[in-house]
């Protein structure tokens, strides 16, 4: 019987091991809310808050550079008051967004624990769409280039 035990004891430790060896690196424990810096930035850091005029989109721009890739962590955004939606495109192509309405007054929070990731030269854009006549917009990029 102890023999069993022992060997399932190292069965157990070799599964945990192995899940652990190919879980993301840097990937985001904890409750909702804040973008942290992660372990996962490498290279040149292109971290960026922009609050925009009033009814006007919010863009962030990630330039390409040849042979290295960008790599988009997280994003946060919210409006002083009324709704938008984030669209993320690498060179034209949407590679992600949400919903027209999503964002509002309470900061939401998108964190990728496998980063999205542009091919290498090509760039990225971050857009907050209009909050709304009267309302602005910040828009937060947790990003880097290497």
């Amino acid at each position: 019987m102890k023999k069993a035990y022992m060997g399932l004891s190292i069965i157990v430790a070799l599964v945990v091991g192995a899940m652990l060896a190919s879980w993301p690196v840097g990937a985001q424990f904890g409750l909702s809310g804040n973008i942290r810096s992660s372990p996962i930035q490498q290279g040149g850091i292109l971290n960026d808050q922009t609050t925009g005029s009033a009814n006007t989109a919010v863009t962030t721009t990630l330039t390409g550079v040849t042979g290295r890739a960008i790599h988009i962590q997280g994003v946060s955004a919210r409006c002083s008051a009324g709704t938008a939606g984030i669209t993320i495109q690498a060179d034209s192509t949407t590679v992600y967004s949400t919903g027209t309405g999503e964002i509002g007054t309470v900061t939401v929070d998108k964190a990728w624990p496998v980063a999205l990731t542009a091919l290498p030269g090509k760039t990225m854009t971050v857009e907050l769409s209009a909050c709304g006549a009267s309302n602005t917009g910040t828009l937060i990029v947790q990003a880097d280039v290497n």
